[in-house]
């Protein structure tokens, strides 16, 4: 018994190498600051959209509304802290930035391991407009992808077979692999040990426990994969309802505020008919939710033309 339990623990030690996962490192975004900024005291708008989310990949996808303020646009700034739970512009900095008012999306690709606080400002100097809704999205140092992938290295595990056969045999040169090893493809590792001769009192138990261990290791790995799989599922299809929410009330708030301006509000409902388009390319979400939103928008366009045909004394004053 003894020695088996010592093939156990050889067993164990010579796979450590094999799962053994290495540490992802990223180099974040560099956090820009500004210098001589003055601006007036920050007003919290609560009409304003702000979205952010951690993808597969690890990158933060975020979209926001237009600015919709009097004072003249100047920029758009995403802020970002592992500091401070409530970020700000310019006092924490920023990771990007626009001029340009119709951008309304970003991806921060340098997410830094942790938890990281986004959230957007509109400036129109002296003013800035920050957004209610603050993100803090945690990072883990690594994926379930990767630890996925670490953990299927079927090749790394054929190798604890040769650990045991030196062991047995007690000859170095078990280590080199022979000419027909070079060639052929290798057994699986539990072939491998229930192929050894039994000769010896102890060789059976010894393949009972190595051949065990193997077992319950496979059965972790798969238990572990469907786990992840079954938890991204989830994780995804809220994500999708939630974004799909959001377009029904961004396509509805649009048509009450700009029924009686037909222009503003069929340019708004095309610029929304775009971002729809870029969500299903990018797999946010899917066939049914992008037909639904689409015939939403298409009968906002109808009744804007209906009322674009009555007579002016019937139309709402704008």
């Amino acid at each position: 018994m003894g020695k088996g339990l010592l093939a156990v623990l050889i067993l164990l030690g010579s796979s450590a190498p094999a799962l053994a996962l290495t540490p992802l490192t990223l180099a974040p975004t560099q956090v820009q600051y500004e210098t001589g900024i003055k601006l007036d005291p920050v007003i919290v708008d609560e009409d304003m959209e702000f979205w952010a989310e951690l993808d597969a990949d690890g990158n933060v996808y975020m979209d926001w509304s237009r600015y919709n303020h009097s004072e003249p646009f100047t920029h758009y700034k995403i802020v970002r802290s592992q500091t401070n739970d409530k970020p700000l512009y310019p006092e924490d900095g920023y990771i990007f930035y626009t001029p340009d008012i119709d951008t309304l999306t970003y991806t921060d690709t340098n997410v830094p391991v942790g938890i990281s606080h986004y959230r957007i400002c509109m400036v129109a100097e002296p003013k800035r407009y920050c957004s209610a809704e603050i993100y803090p999205i945690e990072k883990k140092a690594i994926l379930a992808k990767d630890l996925r992938l670490h953990l299927s290295k079927e090749a790394n595990l054929a190798d604890i077979a040769k650990i045991d056969a030196l062991k047995t045999e007690g000859e170095k040169s078990a280590l080199v692999p022979s000419e027909s090893e070079l060639v052929a493809p290798r057994k699986p590792i539990v072939d491998a040990i229930s192929s050894k001769p039994t000769s010896k009192g102890n060789s059976s138990i010894e393949s009972f426990i190595s051949e065990y261990w193997v077992q319950f290791l496979a059965l972790v790995v798969s238990l572990i994969g469907v786990a992840l799989a079954v938890t991204g599922f989830t994780v995804a299809g809220a994500k999708k309802k939630k974004s799909v929410t959001r377009f029904i009330h961004q396509i509805d708030d649009t048509f009450a505020s700009f029924k009686w301006k037909s222009k503003r509000c069929e340019a708004e409902l095309y610029r929304l008919h775009d971002l729809i388009d870029d969500q299903l390319k990018n797999g946010r979400i899917d066939e049914g939710a992008y037909e639904l939103l689409n015939k939403r928008i298409d009968k906002y366009l109808a009744e804007i033309k209906e009322i674009d045909s009555l007579p002016p004394h019937l139309k709402e004053k704008e």
